[in-house]
């Protein structure tokens, strides 16, 4: 259900909005000194309330691009002289007071069909369309910024590449579908074993990358570890029967003096190289020393 976030003073207008839009929208009611911090779909404000929260209302408006955000200006008629370019800047719509109902109601849904078109255009942009997780482009985005807040508080970061074992021979015995859906499959299970704060995009056709927020070395082998436990577990049913598309890992990290995020992926690909090349169905970690890097971990399937 979209939400609607109201900043009305006038509690007659308040009121009135809230009784005609609850059926059809989860109305919010704040405070006008209170931060906009918080996911809405559509801003509805008053004159005095936009006058106070300003620059509340643009900054929200900004950390939402390039999605739309939209806002809906509560005015009175006789303020009409008042509309410039400047005030366009910061609301999407006016409606006029006093409020007729199917006005409303057709400014609301407007806003929101723009909302939900803008929001379903940023998705084609950043999620794989096959998975379902960020693509390779929209991971480095949301990885640098990750990166970037670990090197500012001196954080830990760590990096997974994952790969699932003989895809092309899963492509192969069966069909590319049956190949889609071991991705899918397996997607999901990185999903549902990650945190929030971790970023996780497929990288290429059947490798996964993933970034760890505030995670060492050891943290992320335990990750590793549960990751290749729980991918032994998953099943996947073909007209033949069903399939295990079981999960190969290579890890690096850093703490400190932060590296890219590019030199931590290609040192997370260094490391499921030795993985793949152990045996597959496990995990490697690299080992940095003075005479360079070797790769560490259990033994392989």
């Amino acid at each position: 259900m979209d939400r609607i976030v109201m900043l009305l003073q006038e509690k007659k207008s308040a009121d009135l909005m809230r009784d005609r839009l609850a059926a059809n929208y989860q109305v919010l009611e704040t405070e006008i000194d209170q931060s906009l911090d918080f996911s809405f779909d559509l801003g509805i404000v008053d004159e005095s309330a936009l006058k106070q929260s300003w620059e509340e209302v643009q900054s929200r408006r900004e950390a939402a691009k390039p999605v739309f955000l939209p806002f809906l200006l509560v005015a009175a008629r006789r303020s009409a002289a008042l509309v410039t370019r400047h005030l366009w800047q910061t609301v999407d719509e006016i409606i006029w007071t006093p409020i007729n109902h199917l006005e409303l109601q057709t400014r609301v849904e407007n806003l929101l069909r723009s909302r939900r078109l803008s929001l379903e255009a940023q998705r084609l942009t950043t999620v794989d369309l096959i998975t379902g997780v960020h693509n390779r482009r929209h991971f480095f985005t949301l990885g640098n910024r990750e990166l970037n807040r670990a090197r500012r508080f001196n954080r830990s970061v760590s990096v997974l590449m994952a790969e699932v074992d003989h895809f092309q021979g899963i492509c192969d015995n069966y069909d590319y579908e049956v190949g889609n859906q071991a991705l899918r499959l397996t997607a999901k299970r990185l999903v549902k074993d990650l945190r929030i704060i971790d970023v996780l995009g497929r990288y290429t056709e059947e490798k996964f990358v993933i970034l760890l927020a505030d995670t060492d070395m050891n943290g992320a082998e335990k990750v590793a570890a549960r990751l290749v436990r729980q991918n032994d577990e998953a099943k996947l049913s073909t007209e033949r029967g069903s399939i295990t598309p079981t999960l190969s890992l290579g890890i690096s990290s850093a703490t400190g003096e932060m590296p890219t995020l590019e030199s931590l992926v290609e040192r997370a690909d260094n490391a499921l190289c030795a993985a793949k090349q152990a045996g597959r169905r496990c995990y490697r970690m690299e080992r940095l020393h003075s005479d360079g890097v070797d790769y560490v971990g259990p033994g392989c399937a």
